[in-house]
């Protein structure tokens, strides 16, 4: 929602939508954000303690797309954080690849290595490097 927030907005000319979309991203970041590991959860329930690739790493893509609208930093650093936990709670050092989950702290990875997972980490990570220079 926070990215058809952002697009409606434009496609309207109603700057409202980025208000809504920021709102979106605050709630994101108070309820989804894990601020031990900094890096969002992908739901709500306490005793879920993994983490995927892929549906935690689209907080990082909205994030980015927040700080284009209105540059507010803060926003990369929510994305650029949440992408270096989940390089260090996923990320195989040996063959570089993604497991499908894992917990924060790098344990509980599941065996399973998927594309989307990659490609995720792939597409969000080169958002990111247009602002890591």
């Amino acid at each position: 929602m926070l990215e058809a927030d952002i697009l409606y907005g434009k496609a309207v000319n109603d700057a409202s939508y980025l208000g809504k979309a920021q709102a979106i991203g605050n709630a994101m970041n108070a309820v989804l954000w894990n601020s031990q590991y900094k890096g969002y959860i992908f739901n709500t329930d306490p005793t879920q303690t993994r983490i995927n690739p892929a549906w935690c790493g689209w907080g990082s893509q909205g994030m980015i797309r927040l700080y284009e609208q209105d540059k507010d930093t803060k926003w990369l650093t929510f994305a650029r954080n949440n992408i270096d936990a989940i390089n260090k709670a996923s990320r195989n050092p040996d063959s570089r690849a993604y497991y499908f989950f894992a917990s924060f702290n790098g344990t509980n990875r599941s065996p399973e290595i998927e594309g989307v997972d990659q490609a995720w980490m792939q597409r969000v990570q080169a958002m990111m490097s247009v602002y890591d220079k």
